[in-house]
């Protein structure tokens, strides 16, 4: 039997929740372009979350600019290690799955797949330059010399020393002089992302709504406490888990999970976002900076 904390119940549905802001890790700009620009107000159409999508989901998420900046880079290390005298074999941008916030939610999938939906979900090709890197030198050519080595991110989010390899030179092109000021900057996005999933799990009403939803899955047969783990009823004789899921999205349903702790989350986001709103405008201007450069490198320019 799962565990019956309250705190940990509500830390496993959060645990399901998709966006995690790493994705930002793959943007860039130089370390001028928030100073230069000054703050810039969040943009009303940023700012407003359109139907079923969290405040800092609708200031974040940009799935063409992920991709731009991401192919820019591989493109850069290809040409940087080609330079260098080895081989980079260029890894295929693979967007982060669509996942739903809170689990399972659709009474079809549910009936037609129950939770192998899941599986694969996710799931990258790998270290497409495990062979190559196994060349005398590739690791240094790639990451720096010992005594250079680049450093993304310290402590304090700035680089103490310069990088002399290609990850370097890519994140010159992609974040100018510095890049570790815009990965301090991704840093506050970052952690302001953490502070709203703490007060979310810390919410009590967000632990009674999946009371409700655990009570109503022991009425239908199935002891479990939390939605982020409900996948876990899978058994030998139902492998793809098809009950368990089924009443999982009735329960959901029943209780309104879902609409419920989408209202708490996105006031929580609210409230974050108007204080810190300096922070995300210049993490904004930033990642603008980042995919603009990015589109130049892959047009050419």
């Amino acid at each position: 039997m799962l565990s019956r904390t309250p705190k940990n119940a509500i830390l496993m549905v959060l645990a399901i929740v998709a966006v995690a802001a790493w994705a930002l890790l793959q943007s860039g700009s130089s370390p001028t372009a928030a100073a230069d620009a000054g703050v810039l107000p969040l943009e009303p159409e940023l700012a407003a979350a359109a139907e079923g999508v969290l405040p800092l989901d609708a200031i974040f998420d940009d799935p063409a600019g992920n991709e731009a900046v991401f192919s820019a880079k591989q493109m850069l290390y290809h040409d940087c290690m080609a330079d260098a005298g080895y081989e980079y074999t260029v890894t295929e941008y693979i967007p982060d799955p669509e996942l739903p916030r809170y689990g399972l939610d659709d009474a079809t999938i549910a009936a037609e797949y129950g939770y192998a939906w899941l599986d694969g979900a996710g799931l990258s090709p790998g270290d497409l330059n495990a062979e190559n890197a196994t060349a005398p030198g590739w690791d240094e050519a790639f990451f720096g010399t010992d005594e250079a080595r680049y450093a993304i991110r310290s402590d304090t989010g700035i680089t103490t020393r310069p990088g002399d390899g290609c990850l370097w030179e890519a994140d010159l092109v992609l974040y100018g002089e510095n890049p570790a000021v815009h990965y301090a900057l991704v840093g506050a996005g970052i952690d302001i992302r953490a502070e709203a999933l703490e007060r979310f799990s810390d919410d009590p009403r967000v632990g009674g709504i999946v009371a409700e939803w655990s009570q109503c899955m022991a009425a239908a047969g199935w002891d479990i406490d939390s939605p982020g783990e409900a996948h876990r009823l899978r058994t030998a004789d139902d492998p793809d888990g098809m009950e368990p899921a089924v009443a999982d999205v009735r329960c959901k349903q029943k209780v309104d999970l879902v609409d419920r702790l989408l209202d708490i989350e996105s006031s929580v986001q609210a409230t974050l976002l108007i204080d810190n709103a300096e922070s995300i405008s210049r993490l904004q201007t930033s990642w603008r900076a980042a995919v603009e450069r990015a589109n130049a490198v892959l047009e050419g320019d």
